[in-house]
């Protein structure tokens, strides 16, 4: 009789065993509950649960990524607005005998002016998007520092 039991017992355990398995693998019901179950009997952190921390922290860093391109959009939208308005408002006034000409080269210092306003933004978003390559050093000083406009480099040599 106690053979018997024990048989018995060792069958049930064994079929127990490859039904747990078999559910835990097919459901994912089962698996969250028996993963919170043994996480919470245990107090083991569970793959599932890293899991979801992992995704919490791809989510708020995603979200954050969003802000940063939203907001270079925002500001490149109306830079381009002023931009545009000021070169449509230059037109006219470009004309004029010697005033014209101080007047482009005003415009030009002031779109340079804003052109370097977009490459600090766009700095600022590699940095937000944790983008590592980042805008080409010698491009941004020759563009936003007037010294460097005197100190050009001949790259055909």
């Amino acid at each position: 009789m106690f053979r018997f039991l024990r048989q018995l017992f060792f069958v049930l355990m064994l079929t127990l065993s490859i039904l747990i398995n078999v559910l835990s693998i097919t459901s994912t019901v089962f698996n969250a509950a028996l993963t919170g179950l043994v996480a919470a009997t245990l107090g083991v952190k569970t793959v599932t649960a890293k899991l979801h921390s992992r995704n919490k922290q791809l989510e708020t860093q995603r979200s954050m990524q969003k802000k940063s391109v939203r907001r270079m959009g925002n500001r490149l939208a109306s830079r381009s607005k002023r931009i545009a308005a000021f070169s449509v408002g230059e037109i006219p006034a470009s004309v004029i005998p010697f005033a014209g000409m101080a007047l482009i080269a005003a415009g030009t210092a002031w779109e340079l002016k804003q052109l370097c306003g977009g490459l600090k933004d766009m700095k600022t978003l590699y940095r937000d998007m944790g983008i590592e390559e980042p805008l080409d050093d010698d491009s941004f000083r020759a563009v936003c520092h007037p010294s460097s406009w005197f100190n050009v480099r001949r790259t055909d040599q």
